[in-house]
């Protein structure tokens, strides 16, 4: 979901986007470590896929939040809950595997269920992706 909203955005923005198949056959190669990627890690990806940018989103936070909304039926108690996701993105250029760019969102929204976070989740996506500058032609 996230990835969608993401390659959605840098198409709109001008930007061209490797194919997740490129990507992955390239982690499979510098075998990708559990714990994430680094700015370096990041800058020798980029290299390899020939790409001047690598764009690293982590989401730094998820859960759900209910409050008593005053109603009992049948004996429970009803919540309204709330969603929250935070996320984090830096931009990583190839050549000196510098940080370009970094920003930070939280994302917070009611919802129906005590385990929901889609929403939030895409709010969060589309408020980073929002934030991404249009490419500029050279």
């Amino acid at each position: 979901m996230i990835e969608d909203i993401f390659t959605k955005h840098a198409f709109q923005k001008g930007y061209r986007v490797s194919d997740r198949s490129d990507v992955d056959r390239v982690l499979q190669e510098i075998r990708f470590e559990q714990s994430g990627l680094t700015e370096n890690d990041a800058a020798r990806l980029g290299q390899m896929l020939n790409v001047p940018a690598v764009l690293l989103v982590t989401v730094t936070g998820m859960n759900v939040t209910g409050q008593p909304n005053g109603f009992i039926i049948n004996g429970v108690t009803q919540y309204n809950y709330t969603s929250r996701c935070g996320m984090s993105a830096r931009l990583i250029g190839v050549e000196s595997a510098e940080v370009l760019g970094i920003c930070e969102y939280g994302a917070a929204t009611p919802t129906s269920q005590p385990r929901d976070y889609g929403a939030a989740i895409v709010l969060a996506s589309e408020q980073i992706a929002d934030a991404m500058p249009a490419r500029t032609l050279q």
